[in-house]
């Protein structure tokens, strides 16, 4: 304590100065690369910690297509929560992150025409029938529930789309 007393101005400005600088230097800096945060995103995935994988997304859309399947894979998570809303969300902006080649994304595509129907909304499951399989998925919805006239309907509407063989 008296030594402290004793020393000049400019050393007990420095001194203490010094001290924090070293610290900080010392403390490593949070990586902030697109390699990083695709690293705590495939974490947070695996971990099924949806919201903090979403944080992941927000905070670095450059992310690229490196992560397509645990794109998915939180695109199915959110929607077997019954989280639709953000799925759909997820889903609609999914040429950023998923790539082109992946097969996966026409099943999870598929997914949501199934979580759709089971909660009867049609019109929703509509917005993702892309695909012959998809709109013979919705036909037989309604044929199950014993609405022929809407499945024939939409065969009509579709109808260029199947061959005879279809």
């Amino acid at each position: 304590r008296n030594t402290w007393a004793m020393l000049p101005k400019w050393a007990k400005i420095t001194i203490p100065t010094v001290i924090v600088l070293l610290i900080l230097l010392l403390i490593p800096a949070p990586d902030e690369s697109p390699e990083a945060y695709a690293r705590r995103f495939v974490e947070a995935v695996s971990e099924k910690s949806w919201d903090e994988a979403i944080k992941h997304l927000n905070s670095c859309p450059e992310m690229g297509q490196s992560i397509s399947s645990q794109y998915l894979d939180l695109v199915e998570g959110l929607l077997a929560e019954d989280r639709a809303f953000e799925a759909e969300q997820l889903f609609t902006s999914r040429h950023t992150f998923v790539s082109a080649d992946d097969m996966r994304a026409d099943a999870v595509n598929a997914k949501f025409i199934e979580y759709y129907l089971s909660k009867n909304q049609v019109d929703m499951a509509m917005k993702h029938t892309g695909s012959l399989e998809s709109l013979v998925c919705v036909m037989r919805y309604y044929i199950e529930q014993g609405d022929g006239e809407k499945a024939l309907a939409l065969y009509r509407r579709n109808s260029p789309k199947f061959s005879k063989y279809d």
